[in-house]
């Protein structure tokens, strides 16, 4: 299954997926935490830096969404954490998006 990620989805999945579970499971958020890792050379390319307060901004003009390709073992996970984050009313503005892209993937 293929999701569209932007910068912001890709450094907020990882608080959708768990810091400790079974060993197989971590293996999982292992191979989705490489596959969406940002690079140097995007870094470099996009103009990302840190800001004050933690923050994180990049030249908003220069980057396109990128698709990435997750296996049903991926979707599910990432489907786990969106269920996760929603009951316990932890959806915000900021991770909705990212939220719907993937209460929107098909397990295939």
């Amino acid at each position: 299954m293929k999701i569209k990620l932007n910068i912001k989805d890709r450094l907020i999945m990882p608080d959708l997926l768990p810091s400790q579970s079974s060993m197989v499971e971590q293996i999982t958020v292992r191979a989705i935490l490489k596959k969406i890792e940002l690079t140097s050379d995007e870094v470099d390319k996009w103009g990302i830096r840190d800001i004050s307060g933690g923050r994180i901004e990049w030249d908003a003009t220069k980057v396109k969404e990128i698709e990435y390709e997750f296996n049903k073992a991926e979707i599910q996970l990432l489907k786990n954490g969106v269920d996760r984050l929603n009951d316990e009313k932890k959806v915000t503005q900021q991770n909705l998006d990212l939220c719907e892209k993937i209460r929107s993937a098909k397990n295939e």
